[in-house]
Order: C-alpha cells, then sequence, then structure tokens
C-alpha cells in the first residue's frame, strides 16, 4: 500500500479471511497528501467483520508496526506471527512514531505464534474449498541469533511465501542482501526449495528496494518473476529499483515494476484455472 516511508500489506485470502503483514499508519498526515493510503481506513473498507485472521510482524521497526495501536482497537488479531528479537523500547519516538504502537506490539500476546527456520513444508495450509499455503522462508535461526546479537533488526525480518494454485506472492519484508545470498545457497543444493522460489508470480522486494536488501541478480532470474512490487522514491545512489527494471525490460515475456510511490497496488488473482491475474494501481 502506498503509506509513505513505512510498508503495509493487505491479502484477502481465497476463503475471504485477511491476512495482514506490517502497518504503517498515523505517522503520515493523510489530510496533507491525499495519494498516501490509511491502511486501517482501507480494512474498514474492505471488511465489515473487524477480523483479520493472521497478522504478521515482518521485524520490530517502527516504520513496520506504526499504528498498531489503532488496529487493535478496531480489530481482533487471531493468528500474530511474530520473530523472536529482543528488541527493547526506543529511547525515543520520533518522526511521529509513537510510544503506544510499541506498547502495544510487545503486550499483545493472543494467538502470538514465532515462525522461523527454513523448510519446503509449509507451515499454515487451508483444508477445505480453498487450499493455500504459507512458508516462512526466513528468518533462520541463525539471523535470528545474529540480528539480535548486532541489533540489526533487518536481518531477522520474515519473507513470506503464499502459495495458491501456483500462484505465488513473495513478501520480502526487509530482508538484507546477506539473507538473500543465504538463501541462494538453500537452494543451491536443495532442489524442492529451488522448485518451490521458481516461477514467482509477483515479488515484493525488500527493504523499500534498497541495495541494502537486494536479491542479487542470479537468485533473481531462478525466481524469474512476472511482476515486481518495488519503490522507487528511494534515492537513487541507495536503490536498487534500476536493476528490478532491467531485469523485467529483459525478461522473456516482459514483466512489468510497480512502484508503491505511485499509489496503492491491487493486485487480483482472477482465474486460477487458467493462472491469469491483473494487477492495477488504485484510482
Amino acid at each position: 500500500m502506498k503509506v509513505g516511508d513505512g510498508d503495509s500489506t493487505i491479502v484477502e485470502l481465497p476463503d475471504n479471511r485477511l491476512m495482514m503483514v506490517d502497518i504503517m499508519n498515523g505517522r503520515n498526515d493523510y489530510s496533507y497528501n491525499s495519494q498516501l493510503e490509511n491502511p486501517i481506513n482501507y480494512l474498514k473498507q474492505l471488511t465489515s467483520t473487524r477480523e483479520i485472521f493472521r497478522y504478521i510482524q515482518t521485524h520490530p521497526v517502527m516504520d513496520h508496526l506504526d499504528g498498531f495501536y489503532d488496529l487493535i482497537q478496531g480489530f481482533q488479531i487471531i493468528n500474530f506471527w511474530d520473530t523472536p528479537n529482543t528488541k527493547k523500547k526506543p529511547d525515543e519516538f520520533s518522526n511521529g512514531f509513537r510510544e503506544s504502537d510499541w506498547n502495544s506490539y510487545k503486550t499483545s500476546s493472543k494467538g502470538k505464534e514465532l515462525y522461523y527456520g527454513r523448510s519446503t513444508e509449509t507451515v499454515v495450509s487451508n483444508s477445505g474449498s480453498y487450499i493455500y499455503s504459507i512458508y516462512p522462508i526466513a528468518p533462520t535461526q541463525e539471523f535470528i541469533n545474529s540480528g539480535n546479537g548486532a541489533e540489526d533488526w533487518n536481518s531477522l525480518s520474515y519473507i513470506v511465501l503464499l502459495v495458491y494454485e501456483g500462484f505465488k506472492i513473495l513478501l520480502g519484508g526487509d530482508a538484507t542482501t546477506a539473507v538473500w545470498e543465504d538463501i541462494q545457497k538453500w537452494i543451491t543444493y536443495n532442489i524442492e526449495a529451488k522448485k518451490l522460489l521458481s516461477d514467482i508470480t509477483i515479488f515484493k522486494a525488500s527493504h523499500h528496494a534498497r541495495k541494502s536488501g537486494y536479491c542479487g541478480s542470479d537468485l533473481l532470474k531462478i525466481m524469474n518473476p512476472q511482476a515486481i512490487i518495488s519503490d522507487d522514491s528511494v534515492p537513487i545512489e541507495e536503490s536498487s529499483h534500476q536493476n528490478y527494471e532491467y531485469f523485467m525490460t529483459n525478461r522473456s515475456p516482459k514483466g512489468n515494476v510497480y512502484s508503491v510511490s505511485q499509489n496503492t497496488i491491487i493486485a487480483d488473482y482472477y482465474d486460477y484455472t487458467n493462472k491469469k491475474y491483473q494487477i492495477n494501481y488504485k484510482n
């Protein structure tokens, strides 16, 4: 979603339940910039249930959990994914970030689950008419340990893969280049892992498309995404956005790069028989 200098993704699952990955709300002045999307208002328009079936906090930094207090005031979280992190409360809350969001995040324990590790086995698979799978590709215990030790919270960010009828969405969170390099090694010696991460439909680039979160050209070729969600507002000297554009320009058939700086992006998987989908910016 176009939430400014932060991150928030909402997924309407095949069984009509909602999954939310991170929240960015409240830091931005929505009355000043009408193009920014308020994710809580968006949720209220999307559903009347006031229930989020699965909320995933990729990592404990404020531009990914800003507005969490407001979220739990209006919605019930059924399943809450969090990483085993040792991050302490920030000494100060600047740039509009709020202590209430941090406190709510730390004390919200209902349904909290700590998923990590790396496996080709699905962690969550819905039973019934609609079958989808969720794979936490990162973090591993190694990066949890190193991230906590160095207070490098991006290193223990979730990377989540959602699969439904061959349609694959890979959400990169704020994962670092070192994490992607480790994934590259993993799939080199694991045929099932390589198959799982091949032919990605939509890839949401990590760390707002910064170079420090670039997945690398070799892994990008294996993933071979049909579409990439990036961010072209990052300063060019820090950005890998052009790398994604170059890849998609030379991909056969060519794919598109969609920037979250343009507007909220809506991806709609509407025909699982023929594996068709469409992506639009919100009007």
